[in-house]
């Protein structure tokens, strides 16, 4: 369990990684829709990273909602989300390579 200066730390960090998944989010989505010539990081790793990015998320999320008392069953759920999430960027990056 986490007191409420780690909580803290752990909060930032979430906001960090959210504003770094936004921002490939929307550079990918200028890059498809707007310029028309997507780059070859867009094409092969944006997708997979922001996926990683998510699974990081959820299971840093899982960490900061624990409750001392309680029922934790859906914060115990996050850890196979955020495993199945980091597990299908990695399944992204394989893909884009592929062409499929």
């Amino acid at each position: 369990m986490l007191d409420k200066k780690q909580k803290f730390k752990v909060k930032i960090v979430i906001g960090i990684l959210a504003v770094i998944t936004v921002a490939l989010l929307a550079h990918m989505l200028i890059e498809i829709y707007v310029i028309e010539n997507v780059s070859y990081f867009a094409k092969h790793f944006t997708t997979g990273i922001c996926l990683i990015l998510c699974g990081i998320i959820a299971f840093l999320m899982q960490l900061v909602a624990k409750q001392k008392y309680g029922n934790n069953k859906g914060d115990d759920l996050m850890i196979v989300v955020s495993g199945l999430l980091i597990l299908c960027g990695f399944i992204a990056f394989i893909m884009s390579y592929i062409g499929m």
